[in-house]
């Protein structure tokens, strides 16, 4: 049990540390276009920064910081700790990570 919090902590540590590194990112993409635009301070050395950035976004499609599609995210339904919620572990995956209220069974 103790090594399921474990991994549970590490990864929201993982979590926190990518939503904080978006953020920075983030700020720092406003800034240079603030630059671009308001400043013009290294105008050059900012503008080929900010082609590398949009070559980088259109060469990774927008993905180039996810590891394997899946989020790292703890979901609050999981009771066994494999990152799955409870109706996940049955024999008719289908439903599995959907909505309850999405499930063709609760449909009138």
């Amino acid at each position: 049990m103790a090594r399921k919090d474990q991994e549970r902590r590490k990864r929201g540590a993982i979590t926190v540390k990518k939503r904080i590194l978006a953020w920075v990112l983030l700020v720092g993409f406003v800034l240079l276009l603030l630059n671009i635009l308001l400043f013009r301070f290294y105008l050059e050395l900012s503008s080929i920064v900010y082609i590398i950035i949009i070559v980088a976004f259109l060469l990774t499609g927008g993905n180039m910081f996810r590891h394997d599609g899946k989020h790292d995210e703890i979901n609050e339904n999981d009771l066994s700790g494999t990152g799955q919620n409870d109706r996940c572990g049955s024999d008719d995956q289908k439903d599995c990570g959907k909505n309850p209220t999405d499930r063709k069974d609760n449909e009138m």
